[in-house]
């Protein structure tokens, strides 16, 4: 067993002041083929220029509203969205691989769908409209399946075609528009679940090692780490905790979830 590819979260990562360490510990480990970044952009302009020194394969940006109001009204700051966009687009100029991620949910950022595919297309950078998962706030809204955002996508824009190949690590499928190169994607955790490829575990930034979003199954390594285990003892714990990995989540059934209404701000983006 080995990891080799690696995704440092958020919310905002770059709110540790070790972020960057541990970034470039990573790049620098031997057998790591890919580090990713996945950041809510509140902090990316300042941090730009260390992510293309260092090296990361991709930094994915959460941008769930284009319009200054509803960005402000969903992400809870006072941020101005146009310097996140900005940031976005100078990071890219740095050589850094980007993407932009949307959480399509109805009735409160639907409308920013047509705005984010526009600046996807003005600057060539691929974009993913990713399920609303039923997971602590999440359950208080509905979400948007893959055919409601294509069609939406569609009716401003023109036919869409499926886009070849994969395009880095992660279960999204791509679609692209008639005429464009630029890359949409859509990752459905639940109407496309892709349980039986998944082959992630997550490291929360309290120690405990979750190896499925919608369950309580892992284990603290925080604990035996502090209290000394070698790397042998902490390998066989990894391993031990990879075996018991859930086959699939239960989203359509909560009353079988263990840890399903834990929120995402604490399990990472």
């Amino acid at each position: 067993m080995a990891v080799s590819s690696f995704k440092v979260t958020g919310g905002e990562p770059f709110m540790n002041p070790d972020a960057l360490a541990i970034l470039s510990g990573l790049k620098a480990t031997p057998g790591v083929a890919s580090v990713t970044v996945t950041t809510n952009g509140s902090t990316l302009g300042r941090h730009a220029d260390d992510l293309a020194r260092i090296g990361v394969d991709s930094v994915n940006i959460s941008l769930n509203a284009v319009d200054p109001d509803r960005y402000c009204a969903v992400t809870r700051t006072r941020r101005d969205v146009a310097a996140v966009l900005r940031d976005v687009v100078a990071l890219k100029q740095r050589g850094v691989t980007v993407k932009v991620n949307m959480v399509p949910i109805r009735g409160l950022n639907d409308m920013d769908i047509v705005p984010a595919v526009e600046f996807s297309l003005d600057h060539d950078i691929p974009i993913r409209f990713i399920e609303l998962m039923p997971l602590g706030e999440g359950r208080r809204f509905t979400g948007l399946g893959r055919d409601d955002v294509l069609a939406i996508i569609a009716d401003r824009f023109g036919p869409l075609e499926p886009a070849p190949g994969r395009y880095g690590n992660g279960p999204a499928l791509y679609s692209r528009i008639r005429g464009h190169d630029t890359r949409i994607g859509y990752i459905a955790a639940l109407s496309g679940n892709f349980c039986a490829d998944c082959n992630r575990i997550r490291l929360t930034s309290q120690g405990f090692l979750k190896t499925c979003l919608h369950h309580g199954h892992g284990a603290d390594l925080a604990g035996p780490i502090r209290a000394g285990d070698d790397d042998a003892a902490l390998a066989q714990r990894i391993r031990r905790i990879v075996r018991d990995k859930p086959s699939g989540h239960q989203f359509d059934c909560p009353a079988t979830s263990v840890g399903g209404g834990e929120p995402m701000n604490r399990i990472g983006g």
